[in-house]
């Protein structure tokens, strides 16, 4: 079990080694059909299934990726429900959890191996108890569950994005027994009441990033997520924790040269973002400037401005002619082509908007009898008495919080008076 989560698992769970063998077959009863497109509602309606970005962690070692430069459009500034908490130290008011990211994880640990009447249960596990113990840690915090559908339009731009992830039969066979889990955790997470966004096309990353840029800037923000490309979203008001790794960043501490990131510190996001476009992602397999990692490329950018635009400027002009071998690469027509492409792929706010016609957000009334009979199929036993107990803080509803972010997914209709929304909870 995860060190410090509670278990949802009584001790009688079937503990299989997996191998890259067919499956066992899914408990009889079946989660909520899915559905090709819903419309942004708060009722407690099924999501169309995400196409998860399953491997977007695989390569630990691999460069993170993502990275901020300048905007293509400038942030739509909307006017939404303020906070209802007061605030002091930081406290955030909204948790965004990449639940993928959460429960694919759990696939690499022990957790991998837990399996109920043959069918395998270590994601859902890992998924759900990862977000209980955060809940735990930020009880005032409303969690907001954010799903990955695939971005087309990423692969259009590069047809080799993530493209190889496949390759590797025993890794493929992780991804296939999550894969079946996904509908599981949807639905658990839905009679729980807790709030999940999903939309066509888009990356949860692409979905954070809309919150992040929209929502009224009095709201504290968690982001939750393993993957450190989710630092371009860092803000005064916006943190970065890592349940998986246990480490947080806020702004301040990102930019401290004692503290920072494993590639060093930044002095800004827009830095970071560049960064890392010149290095390129191995582990969503984006190429980089060949010999350029994150930390040469933070070098030469400090050296001449804030902006490998900078750099550039100067090289055209003849002020600046470029030394040495990787100086010289960073200068030719190929690696500023290799830094356009990579930007756009990188730079959440350079996606194309968000489909709001297929965009789902649900936040539910918790319904407790079908949750006990899933949750009994599915071995979790101990989920209803945990739930109960995670839950609690919210009985008397989520407050405001989710109209605040559904306001900033829909900032482009959302109006300055809203009507208020107050979900309860039936304890």
């Amino acid at each position: 079990m995860m060190t410090g989560q509670r278990s949802l698992f009584d001790g009688d769970e079937v503990v299989q080694e997996f191998v890259a063998v067919a499956i066992s077959p899914a408990p009889s009863h079946t989660p909520f059909d899915p559905v090709e497109q819903i419309p942004v509602t708060f009722k407690s309606e099924p999501m169309h299934p995400p196409m998860i970005d399953h491997e977007k962690n695989d390569n630990e070692n691999s460069n993170p990726a993502h990275e901020p430069v300048e905007p293509s459009v400038e942030p739509t500034q909307v006017q939404a429900p303020a906070p209802t908490q007061a605030h002091g130290v930081f406290v955030p008011d909204i948790m965004l959890v990449d639940i993928a990211g959460l429960g694919y994880a759990a696939m690499y640990s022990p957790l991998g191996k837990l399996a109920h009447n043959g069918f395998p249960t270590g994601g859902i596990h890992g998924a759900i108890a990862s977000l209980f113990a955060r809940m735990e840690q930020r009880p005032g915090a409303v969690p907001v569950v954010l799903w990955d559908n695939r971005a087309h339009w990423r692969h259009e731009s590069l047809p080799q994005y993530k493209s190889s992830r496949g390759a590797d039969p025993e890794k493929k066979a992780i991804r296939d027994s999550y894969q079946m889990q996904v509908p599981y955790i949807q639905m658990l997470l839905q009679l729980l009441g807790i709030p999940q966004v999903s939309c066509a096309d888009a990356e949860a990353d692409d979905l954070a990033g809309v919150i992040c840029r929209n929502i009224d800037p009095s709201w504290k923000i968690e982001l939750v997520s393993r993957d450190e490309d989710w630092l371009q979203a860092l803000r005064e008001n916006i943190v970065w924790y890592s349940p998986v790794h246990k480490k947080g960043l806020s702004l301040a501490s990102f930019m401290d040269p004692d503290v920072g990131t494993k590639d060093g510190h930044y002095l800004s996001t827009a830095e970071f973002l560049e960064a890392k476009a010149l290095a390129g992602d191995a582990s969503d397999e984006i190429p980089g400037i060949a010999g350029i990692g994150p930390k040469t490329a933070v070098k030469v950018i400090r050296e001449h401005g804030t902006s490998i635009r900078d750099f550039w400027v100067k090289v055209d002009s003849g002020e600046v002619k470029p030394k040495g071998v990787k100086v010289e690469s960073l200068a030719t027509s190929e690696a500023r082509a290799i830094f356009k492409r990579n930007i756009k792929l990188m730079d959440w706010s350079q996606a194309p908007q968000i489909k709001h016609e297929s965009l789902a957000l649900t936040a539910g009334k918790t319904d407790w009898a079908q949750l006990e009979e899933e949750a009994m199929a599915l071995g979790l036993k101990k989920l209803i008495s945990n739930s109960k107990e995670i839950l609690k803080p919210w009985k008397h509803g989520w407050g405001s919080a989710i109209a605040a972010v559904d306001c900033a997914l829909n900032h482009h209709i959302c109006q300055i008076q809203m009507k208020p929304f107050i979900q309860k909870l039936d304890f």
